[in-house]
């Protein structure tokens, strides 16, 4: 067994904090980056003398660690706690969050934190339940313990951060590091529009109501479209199709059975759950419509068709589900060299069939909406990889490109070259708490440019903190803060502070100097930057909009860094 090079780099990195005093981190990787062969290493790499455990909520995971748990330590006894299950004396635990998360539960007690070098929490953007707190609680008595999250999640549905159980993340790798670097199978979106309207469904807990979606989507047009959209664009392909109920889920699979195609659905309490799941494996079932169940932890290479026949506005439950389709074949250790090699690849790539309904109130989540474009773009079946390089190529000669306004991607060229860049636009959130000239720069990222070539950024992260970074007149600034709003307001009063009224009045957005004409220095600049300053164009929205491009500019070349890094 070995570690991929960036798996070992991760270990490097908990070995690292961990030296430093940072018992509480947390490991973002992508589902099929190996997080489960990740905290399998730890007890060799780290030379652990006691006990680890491993936390989930699932059988399916609970089978999945046992088994690289055993494969990555043939030297340490490995036991399961969990309903019938005990793990005794085992050196390695695998343990359910049902079965021993119960305050005072005597599965819980047996168990003496002293004895333990390691907790992992696998799947942590759960980490905030009660059941999770009270075995971290209890394990975290062990001042020397280390308390490591894994997870492909990027936010909690209920926008809930995990600054409350962890301290740092460690490492951050998302799907398109997986794909671009051979270690995940690409992705080709295909929208499907079904004609229903959501309008009407109320949103509970940052998601559609459950009840209310189930009623609205749960149509004989709607699966029989579903039926035959996958006939038409995956045909074959052993799929898994997420649903919003169980009876959505068994009334799609009864549309696939009209049509002709293997299919069940299957959910948590479901009598004969294993044995889909067995026959689905095998492929005497081609389809799997599923409800809440095979989001996380459902590990299946030969599955090359994702449905997504289940709307939401929740990015980390998307994401969940798009890796349920983005593992590459046992046996290929990496699909750029296989392909370098002229190794027959018997997955190559995943379809992703989004059924996108209509909505005038609520923000859909979808497959391009992932990659910063709008949720009604249509990828026409491309890989996610080669569009996000084609926008990247027109970003460097257009930073300015609003990438929600492009609804096909076979458009993007002749909307790069008609886009009016002198619309200069703040975001909403920005204009109601700061008079300053913010702009965002991806999905949790806003900066203020200031002067000298001089910015503060304020950035979210999975914890739920706000990082406030930059240089202010020559000061280093470095802050943080538990919302966005606090950031943003203390950003502010740190550029009024250190750059004094002249900044001010520089950043604003509204102020009375931006009224006059341009300067000549300043169109020589845009020549450069190539902006076309359209006639009377005011010296205020010249500034800001060179501002806004030297600010992408500046983001592009730091992602360009990180991706050679």
């Amino acid at each position: 067994m070995k570690l991929r090079d960036y798996q070992a780099q991760t270990i490097q990195k908990i070995k690292a904090k961990l030296a430093a005093g940072v018992r509480c981190q947390l490991v973002k990787m992508a589902t099929g980056l190996g997080k489960t062969p990740l905290f399998s290493a730890l007890p060799d790499e780290l030379g652990f003398a006691g006990r680890m455990m491993v936390l989930d909520h699932r059988t399916e995971l609970t089978d999945q660690a046992l088994d690289k748990l055993k494969r990555w330590n043939s030297g340490r006894t490995v036991g399961v706690e969990m309903g019938d299950r005990t793990a005794g004396g085992a050196q390695l635990v695998v343990a359910g969050v049902q079965t021993i998360g119960r305050k005072g539960s005597p599965r819980l007690t047996q168990f003496d934190p002293a004895d333990f070098d390691a907790l992992v929490v696998d799947e942590a953007h759960h980490a905030t339940a009660q059941s999770y707190r009270t075995v971290i609680d209890h394990f975290m008595q062990n001042p020397k313990l280390l308390l490591l999250g894994v997870t492909a999640t990027p936010n909690r549905a209920d926008g809930k951060g995990l600054g409350e159980i962890f301290q740092e993340i460690v490492d951050d790798k998302d799907i398109l590091f997986g794909i671009r670097s051979g270690w995940l199978s690409e992705m080709r979106g295909i929208r499907v529009k079904t004609g229903v309207d959501l309008s009407g469904v109320h949103n509970k807990v940052g998601d559609f109501d459950q009840a209310e979606l189930g009623s609205a989507v749960n149509t004989y047009a709607r699966n029989d479209l579903i039926a035959r959209s996958w006939q038409e664009h995956a045909n074959g392909r052993k799929t898994v199709i997420f649903s919003v109920d169980v009876q959505h889920a068994k009334d799609i699979a009864s549309a696939f059975k009209r049509h002709g195609v293997a299919s069940e659905a299957v959910w948590g309490g479901d009598p004969d759950r294993a044995a889909k799941l067995a026959f689905h494996r095998k492929g005497d079932l081609t389809v799997l419509v599923n409800c809440e169940l095979l989001t996380e932890g459902y590990d299946d290479w030969t599955v090359s068709c994702i449905g997504m026949a289940r709307p939401t506005q929740s990015e980390g439950l998307y994401t969940q589900i798009v890796g349920r389709g983005t593992r590459i074949p046992d046996g290929i250790g990496n699909l750029l060299e296989a392909r370098k090699n002229g190794v027959f690849i018997a997955k190559d790539d995943c379809i992703l069939l989004d059924y996108v309904d209509a909505t005038a109130k609520h923000s859909l989540v979808t497959l391009p909406t992932l990659f910063g474009m709008g949720q009604n773009t249509d990828l026409r079946g491309k890989g996610i990889s080669q569009i996000v390089a084609e926008i990247e190529k027109l970003k460097k000669r257009n930073p300015l490109l609003d990438l929600s306004r492009i609804d096909d991607v076979n458009k993007l060229q002749s909307y790069a070259e008609q886009v009016d860049l002198f619309k200069v636009s703040f975001p909403p959130e920005i204009i109601q708490i700061s008079e300053y000239q913010w702009h965002k720069t991806g999905a949790n990222a806003y900066v203020l440019a200031l002067l000298n070539n001089e910015s503060v950024v304020v950035i979210g992260d999975i914890l739920g903190r706000w990082h406030i970074m930059g240089d202010v007149n020559g000061y280093k600034v470095q802050d943080g803060r538990a919302t966005f709003d606090e950031a943003i307001r203390e950003a502010d009063v740190k550029v009024g502070l250190l750059g004094g009224r002249g900044l001010r009045s520089l950043v604003k957005r509204v102020a009375e100097w931006h009224k006059v004409p341009p300067t000549v220095a300043q169109l020589n600049l845009c020549g450069r930057l190539h902006i076309a300053v359209p006639p009377g164009a005011t010296k205020g929205e010249v500034s800001m909009k060179m501002n806004e491009v030297i600010q992408q500019r500046k983001q592009l070349r730091a992602q360009g860094r990180a991706a050679d890094l």
